[in-house]
């Protein structure tokens, strides 16, 4: 897991959970921002080390407060390292979304 690159990280997401890395990698584009978030630094305090690319029970009042809820709950699903909160979100969205008949971002 260490020397998986994110390329490989995607590729392994898509391929364990049949979801297409394109809408993987679009997803995170779209929830986290061409340019990233904190929610993918593994800096915030109190949730270091902890990662939620696809913004999953991310939701709050303020930015402070959404992104303290998406690491909460990467916390609680044990995403402590890039390569696990890609492979972990993916799985989410294949059985959430994908696996239930979403297969556009809002329908």
């Amino acid at each position: 897991e260490n020397k998986k690159t994110y390329v490989d990280a995607f590729i392994d997401a898509a391929v364990t959970h049949n979801v297409s890395p394109y809408v993987l990698v679009s997803r995170v584009i779209q929830e986290i921002g061409a340019k990233g978030s904190t929610i993918v630094s593994g800096t915030v305090s109190g949730y270091e080390g902890y990662y939620n690319f696809y913004n999953i029970q991310a939701y709050g009042n303020s930015a402070s407060e959404t992104i303290t809820n998406g690491l909460k709950y990467a916390k609680e699903q044990g995403w402590n390292s890039p390569y696990k909160a890609i492979i972990g979100g993916a799985s989410f969205l294949g059985d959430n979304y994908i696996g239930a008949g979403q297969d556009t971002l809002y329908l």
